[in-house]
């Protein structure tokens, strides 16, 4: 992810967070299911080698948007008690 994106994360709120996780997760799992089919279909592995890269950048960006997630319900929950340090 890059830095624009990073900061995009930064100003999103806590739905546009979890719609955001929501779609990523949906999108791991489609391309999952895509690639179970063509190794069955092929009987080869050279598309799960190929897509190693993929998974590996998906899983980080589901990894920052739970960064920030759980940054702002942090955040949030200081504010309903009543302030921060």
């Amino acid at each position: 992810m890059k830095k624009n994106d990073l900061t995009d994360l930064k100003t999103k709120s806590i739905d546009e967070l979890k719609r955001k996780l929501l779609d990523l997760r949906v999108e791991v799992d489609k391309a999952k299911s895509e690639m179970i089919n063509k190794v069955s279909a092929k009987g080869g592995s050279s598309s799960a080698e190929k897509n190693t890269n993929f998974f590996r950048g998906k899983k980080r960006e589901i990894a920052q948007v739970l960064t920030f997630l759980s940054m702002k319900d942090v955040v949030a929950a200081e504010k309903q008690m009543g302030g921060s340090k």
